[in-house]
């Protein structure tokens, strides 16, 4: 039977949600399936994001991720509220625009380890996170240096597999075991 219930999980509870699913993208994008709080979206901005201007990708995550850090409850409302139009022209699905994504999401990738190098667990959660935009990454050069797409292909395997270690690890030790 399908509900249409809210559900309110604590941040720690959807974050072992979403470790126990094998951390797929979606709990920290995109924007657009998310409602935020006004006043924890402008201080996160203003404390974490005001000076890194220019990205056009993966900037969702970040400031996703960042945004958690303010965070206590999530709530889960299963039924559509927003209906999101594919195009295949966007900066997402562009394949033309590969380097500058590229760019952008070693940028992301290299803020969030900052940003949570002294919260292990949360630095655990941004190292998960940074596989799956490392896979992106991969998937992307795939596109623009097809003479190396074996080695990209080995690349994209072994971070799958530091990803699943990263996860075994996290649920392992739980969210407040400081891992």
């Amino acid at each position: 039977m399908k509900t249409n219930a809210i559900s309110s999980f604590s941040f720690d509870e959807a974050v072992h949600l979403w470790l126990c699913e094998n951390a797929p993208t979606e709990l920290f994008t995109p924007m657009w399936s998310r409602a935020f709080k006004k006043e924890l979206f402008l201080k996160n901005y203003e404390n974490n994001l005001k000076n890194l201007s220019g990205l056009i990708y993966a900037e969702d995550v970040l400031h996703n991720l960042t945004y958690c850090s303010y965070v206590k409850t999530i709530k889960y409302i299963p039924m559509p509220l927003y209906y999101y139009s594919h195009n295949e022209s966007s900066t997402t699905h562009n394949k033309e625009k590969n380097s500058r994504n590229i760019a952008d999401l070693q940028k992301v990738m290299e803020y969030l380890e900052n940003f949570f190098a002294k919260d292990s667990f949360n630095a655990l959660i941004a190292k998960i996170e940074n596989c799956n935009l490392k896979i992106d990454q991969i998937d992307r050069y795939k596109h623009l240096c097809p003479p190396f797409k074996l080695v990209l292909k080995l690349q994209r395997k072994f971070t799958k597999i530091k990803k699943k270690a990263l996860i075994k690890k996290a649920l392992k030790g739980g969210v407040n075991s400081g891992i």
